[in-house]
């Protein structure tokens, strides 16, 4: 059974590299989807030197292209899982070991997306040794774990974090301040707050576990074959195919399940770097076209939920 991490980058070399205090170069291929070609270079370069496969893909500079390229590689090698992993972003050892351990199982899904997942803004020194003992199901922790508030960050897909409630106005008063203080017109903060709602709203009606993102990771080769990501959306696109892949989901067509991340956290969603989400600077325009993609896809009824995905138990060899 082989099994593979997908790692996509586009322009940020150290983010690249810290993957690498996770995995291991044999297990991993490099996807470096980028219109910058001296950055291109500097990845390529890296992945040699560590003997890690690794191609350059064509960029048109959207996410949806790059995540496009990496399920294509993915589909044209033999191997029979993969996780994807943007470069941003960080696995921990024990989601390391753990997807190979579902991988390498009797029977995987075809999707698992995640729900809970924690954001990180500032880590701090320090931060990722608060991982790296937990490398399986003996070592984890299975109760409660504590983050410092100095590594995470403000915003968070978790509505049940924002003390969300349905019955509250559509828009906030001291939000508009603030946008209109970044020079944005009153109009525009009110048109892109009350998106925001319905956006949310739908959320928790058609998604699971009060998540506004319920991020893909886990693929089979049959999933990775239903799954195609719209570069007309720079942003949401990954929101828009969950959806997609869900109503599979309910179909019977795809076993797509979703696994609580906390407090056993595999994937870390790192805001330390900017992004095409990232750059400074606050613009919900895209919410508006979500909605009305959202609006043409034939939806599953209301309440419906993914399976709980469960952690197996696994043990690895400390070295």
């Amino acid at each position: 059974m082989s099994f593979k991490y997908y790692v996509l980058t586009s322009g940020n070399i150290k983010t690249l590299e810290r993957h690498f205090t996770a995995l291991k170069p044999n297990e991993t291929v490099v996807i470096i989807n980028t219109l910058n070609e001296e950055y291109a270079e500097i990845a390529t370069r890296f992945c040699v030197s560590n003997s890690i496969e690794h191609y350059i893909t064509e960029s048109d500079g959207t996410p949806s292209t790059g995540k496009n390229s990496l399920l294509d590689k993915f589909l044209e090698s033999d191997n029979e899982y993969m996780v994807q992993v943007d470069g941003d972003d960080y696995i921990t050892p024990y989601g390391r070991n753990l997807y190979r351990t579902v991988a390498l199982g009797d029977s995987p899904p075809d999707i698992i997306c995640l729900a809970n997942q924690l954001s990180i803004q500032t880590p701090q020194e320090g931060f990722f040794d608060l991982f790296s003992k937990q490398v399986d199901s003996k070592s984890v922790k299975k109760e409660h774990f504590f983050i410092p508030v100095k590594h995470t960050a403000h915003w968070t897909h978790d509505l049940t974090k924002r003390s969300y409630r349905k019955h509250i106005p559509r828009v906030n008063e001291q939000e508009i301040r603030k946008m209109m203080r970044d020079d944005i017109p009153e109009d525009t903060a009110r048109e892109w707050l009350s998106n925001r709602k319905i956006a949310e709203e739908y959320a928790l009606d058609y998604g699971d576990m009060m998540n506004t993102l319920n991020r893909l990771v886990f693929y089979s080769r049959k999933g990775a074959e239903h799954t195609r990501f719209d570069p007309n959306h720079k942003i949401g696109e990954d929101v828009l195919q969950y959806y997609k892949l869900k109503k599979l989901s309910y179909d019977g067509v795809l076993d797509m399940q979703v696994r609580n991340e906390r407090p056993k956290y595999s994937y870390l969603y790192m805001q330390d770097a900017d992004s095409t989400t990232r750059d400074g600077t606050l613009d919900l325009y895209w919410i508006a076209d979500l909605i009305d993609q959202l609006n043409k896809i034939e939806m599953y009824p209301k309440g419906y939920r993914l399976r709980s995905f469960e952690d197996p138990y696994y043990e690895v060899e400390q070295k």
